[in-house]
């Protein structure tokens, strides 16, 4: 399971940040591509359609911009390899976006 935080940044953000370091058992593997893998949607009524981005690189964060006020999105993060999806668990977090005239208040 990959540890990661989903919170909001402002009215049409959400940072999700993760633990980028890979299982060990990755290593064993043949050269390929390895990394992790955000699943996102926006939490709806209807059925959501779930987007992906993979990233290959030492990223351990990302902010997802020009979302809609005030709406929950749900994100899960997952590892790969050039194989499969190697830590799939049910690990999903949601955050909602501010509200208008809310942002950046502590």
């Amino acid at each position: 399971r990959v540890t990661f935080t989903a919170q909001n940044e402002s009215t049409t953000s959400i940072k999700v940040t993760w633990d980028n370091k890979l299982p060990d058992f990755l290593f064993a593997r043949p050269n390929g591509p390895t990394g992790f893998l955000v699943d996102f949607y926006k939490e709806e009524a209807e059925a959501p359609k779930v987007h992906s981005i993979a990233f290959c690189n030492s990223t351990s964060s990302y902010v997802f911009s020009n979302l809609s006020i005030y709406t929950n999105y749900c994100y899960n993060v997952v590892a790969f390899d050039s194989e499969a999806v190697i830590t799939k668990l049910q690990n999903t977090k949601c955050a909602f976006t501010d509200e208008i005239g809310k942002a950046n208040k502590i």
